[in-house]
């Protein structure tokens, strides 16, 4: 044994002193980068992406406020716009039975721009506006180009540009409640505490704004009580929230400074800066008006959000869906909140009999978020593999092939011919083909050993082996950027086909009971007749049944005398009365003119068929005039 240790000491690395450790220069220290700089190569790729984000924000903004007042307003626009005015012109109790924080804006926009059909939609539409902005803070979750992709989708979707051009809380309800999720999003990310008011005003607008919020409250606190569950039975790591909620708990008044950041923007946007205190019984009437909703009849059939998802949201539908199921077999914690938002929203709205386009929204929310997380993965994985001779080649024999299909099944519903319907099934089965060849092709060939990052010519080199998973991603990618295409072209076509030439008909399912063109001619007809008869264009006493709805006390605002009557107007002696065309007509005892006129349009169902199925879907080309409710008004002849 002292044998061997001997040995070991011998071997052993002479000891090191510290006398022998030669001095070391001190380094210098840069100077820290201030503040509003960055780095040159930082700055160029952030001022790169930042001006895709001001492009997209502008896309947003001009195809929302850009003809705002293409269509009439229906009655439930009219309803809120109505109290919008009421308040503009010191009638602070008329708002009591609307939505409070939205007929305050639509007023103060109304006092800016004066009464109109675009200055009573225009608060919608910068709140359609808030979603797209706020998706930029996203890019840790969704990555930078997912971001982005969200962003669009936001844009051009046409459930929220609907919903962005109409007069309605429900837009802005729902940029509040993007507005919380983004800020707690944020928190989880920084501890910041001004996320966290961000967070506490999102949801305070939301519950003045409109019903939807209880749904997304109900949507978020079942999930936090199951979360809490699993997390007593350790079936769930919360840690991450864990340390969020204990690090605000430890910060001296955070919750008094949340609360009162509430508590302040719930009071104001109510009662419209204590102009209107009777606005916190119309904010308490929303959850009333929510809760009642459940015991009403259903207006639309349960397969309601199945429907507008297929026929307007293909692109989020199936990015969402298959990247959710991809998120969750890799356990992300995002596809676990995402999938639970989806299939509560779903149920939720499957169930309540009051499915509105608005909840709708809610259903989105998830798959639009999941949907930018597969772009941007996609986008990535685009990059590492690209190649012009191999993906380029199966990319452009894609695009070439989605372009036939489209343009034989544009010429089938044109003129019924079946031979076109021959091809696209030829140009689906060739999608079919270039799939496999992707599959099994692109993972046998590489470029030929020896070339210098390219061919040798058309040089290629079979591999002996298949690389399966190789073969996989290289079909994922392909396949992918051609479904990214097809379906994003069908979603902003549908978007924007929705918001600019067919938002008044009554064949779409996010369309519901719109005003004629007519509506809007039925004051400048009335103003001309009183200005022959009195000189001035709105002193002409009108009397009318309150039946025809809202839209009609809207477009005869600026008349100075108008009586509504409840139920039938047997007889009248003003000189302009307006009845409805199904009610029995009043009798006078001096000569009047009558005049029928189409106010509203009727829901309306598409024709049946193949043929007459793909000419809607394809250039909404139904020719047939859907069904109306018709008005008759009596002019006095003098």
């Amino acid at each position: 044994m002292a044998r061997r240790r001997t040995r070991r000491s011998a071997n052993a690395a002479p000891e090191l002193r510290r006398e022998d450790i030669p001095p070391v220069e001190a380094v210098p220290v840069p100077e820290p980068i201030p503040a509003l700089e960055r780095a040159p190569e930082e700055a160029s790729g952030l001022t790169v992406e930042h001006v895709l984000w001001a492009v997209v924000i502008a896309v947003a903004a001009f195809v929302r406020i850009n003809d705002l007042a293409w269509t009439s307003l229906s009655d439930a626009e009219a309803a809120l716009a109505n109290a919008g005015l009421d308040l503009l012109r010191g009638g602070a109790t008329a708002a009591l039975g609307a939505r409070p924080l939205f007929s305050a804006l639509a007023g103060l926009a109304m006092a800016i721009f004066g009464a109109s059909d675009a200055s009573a939609r225009i608060v919608s539409a910068l709140a359609g506006i808030i979603p797209v902005a706020l998706t930029y803070w996203l890019r840790p979750l969704l990555g930078r180009i997912g971001a982005i992709a969200a962003a669009l989708v936001f844009t051009v979707s046409a459930t929220f540009l609907t919903q962005s051009r109409t007069a309605n809380g429900d837009m802005l309800a729902f940029a509040g409640i993007y507005a919380a999720l983004v800020g707690i999003t944020l928190w989880l990310q920084t501890r910041a505490p001004s996320r966290l008011y961000l967070a506490a005003a999102g949801v305070a607008i939301a519950l003045v704004s409109s019903p939807i919020a209880y749904t997304a409250l109900l949507i978020v606190g079942v999930f936090a009580a199951l979360a809490l569950v699993l997390r007593a039975r350790r079936l769930v790591d919360v840690s991450n929230w864990e340390r969020a909620f204990y690090m605000f708990r430890g910060m001296p008044g955070a919750s008094r400074k949340v609360l009162a950041v509430f508590a302040l923007v719930f009071a104001g946007g109510a009662t419209a800066g204590l102009v209107n205190p009777g606005g916190l019984q119309a904010a308490a009437n929303l959850a009333a008006d929510w809760l009642g909703a459940w015991g009403g009849t259903p207006a639309r059939p349960a397969s309601f959000a199945f429907d507008v998802l297929v026929r307007y949201e293909l692109l989020p539908l199936t990015f969402g869906l298959a990247g959710l199921f991809y998120m969750l077999a890799r356990g992300d914690r995002l596809a676990l909140f995402m999938a639970w938002w989806l299939s509560a929203a779903l149920t939720f709205t499957t169930l309540s009999p009051e499915r509105t386009p608005a909840v709708i929204l809610l259903v989105l929310l998830p798959l639009v978020w999941v949907t930018g997380r597969v772009v941007d993965d996609l986008a990535h994985a685009l990059g590492r593999s690209f190649s012009a001779a191999n993906e380029g080649t199966f990319i452009m024999l894609g695009l070439i092939t989605l372009g036939i299909i489209y343009i034989n099944l544009a010429a089938y519903a044109n003129d019924g011919t079946s031979s076109h319907l021959v091809v696209a099934a030829i140009g689906a089965a060739m999608l079919v083909l270039i799939a496999l060849m992707t599959l099994f092709l692109a993972a046998y060939y590489e470029p030929a050993s020896g070339t210098a990052g390219g061919h040798s010519g058309s040089a290629l080199m079979l591999r002996v082996a298949p690389v399966w998973r190789d073969g996989f991603d290289r079909a994922y990618v392909i396949a992918g950027l051609l479904a990214l295409v097809a379906l994003a072209s069908m979603q902003a076509r549908a978007g924007l086909l929705l918001a600019f030439t067919q938002s008044d008909n009554p064949r779409e399912l996010l369309v519901s009971s719109p005003a004629t063109i007519d509506a809007r001619t039925i004051a400048p007809v009335l103003a001309g007749l009183s200005n022959r008869w009195d000189g001035d264009p709105t002193t002409a006493p009108i009397v009318a049944s309150a039946g025809i709805g809202p839209a009609l006390r809207w477009y005869l605002r600026d008349f100075r005398t108008v009586r509504f009557v409840d139920g039938i107007i047997a007889t009248a002696d003003e000189p302009i009365v307006i009845v409805p065309a199904t009610d029995t007509q009043p009798g006078f005892g001096v000569p009047y003119a009558a005049q029928k006129m189409r106010w509203r349009w009727l829901a309306s169902d598409l024709p049946s068929g193949t043929g007459a199925y793909l000419r809607w879907m394809l250039f909404n080309g139904i020719r047939t005039v859907p069904p109306s409710y018709d008005i008759i008004v009596y002019v006095q002849q003098k």
